[in-house]
């Protein structure tokens, strides 16, 4: 290849590792700060109560295999002028929590890696491979050129999104919020079960019920780059108690 072909081939593996690289900065800069979501899936409004009605009765669960502290909800509720009580018949309003999942978002920098990189990551290493293996020399150097190229660029890209990542966890909690009420209520239950493969067994259920159901979804995130979950532990939970108290 001479001295300028093997100059040329260093210009160009220098920038395979370079290009590489840009897309974990990218992801470095644009997700270096820890950035925590609380999104409710729908409002739920409920007139306003006197004090003397403001008795809550809690039941709190996490179904996830991740652990929360969520002792703290009681204690928010009774800043806002709210009485917790053990036995529900005592309670105006009965608030249960279940917190569905707690865990990572699949949907990680990789994706966005790929996206300034090129698609596939270590194809677009083997793209600029083939620029590297394209210097002066004999058509066996060419192909030298375009192998070691392509392997240096993909190995280099791969690198970079293995040690840039954005990480996302998600949590995801069930509310419903009885309101008892000074009329009675009638609802009707319906639910569709499985009978087999081919069968399905519809139920449906009226009665006089003394309370009013609401329910709605609470759903967190916590992104930064390379994040572990003991680190969006506590963001997480902070956010989820903050729309767990103002539910009511």
């Amino acid at each position: 290849m001479g001295r300028f072909g093997a100059l040329l081939t260093s210009s160009f593996l220098f920038l395979a590792v370079l290009i590489s690289g840009c897309a974990a900065i990218q992801t470095g800069l644009e997700y270096r700060d820890l950035d925590v979501q609380t999104k409710v899936s729908a409002t739920v409004f409920l007139p306003p109560a006197p004090a003397a009605q403001k008795t809550l009765w809690l039941d709190v669960r996490n179904a996830s295999d991740k652990e929360l502290d969520l002792a703290a909800l009681g204690g928010m509720f009774a800043a806002r002028g709210y009485r917790i009580v053990q036995d529900p018949a005592q309670a105006n309003y009965l608030l249960q929590v279940n917190v569905l999942y707690v865990g990572r978002d699949d949907r990680s920098a990789i994706r966005q890696a790929s996206l300034y990189g090129g698609w596939g990551g270590p194809i677009a290493g083997t793209a600029v491979g083939g620029l590297i293996g394209s210097g002066p020399g004999s058509p066996r150097a060419f192909g030298v050129g375009v192998i070691a190229g392509g392997l240096v660029g993909g190995a280099a890209e791969l690198i970079a999104g293995s040690l840039v990542k954005k990480v996302t966890y998600a949590m995801v909690t069930d509310v419903q919020i009885s309101e008892r009420s000074a009329t009675p209520v009638s609802q009707t239950q319906s639910a569709q079960v499985p009978q087999g493969t081919a069968t399905t067994v519809t139920q449906s259920v009226g009665e006089v019920s003394g309370w009013r159901l609401y329910r709605t979804r609470i759903v967190s995130s916590a992104t930064q780059v390379n994040l572990e979950f003991d680190a969006a532990r506590a963001e997480l939970t902070r956010g989820l108690l903050r729309s767990l108290a103002n539910a009511l």
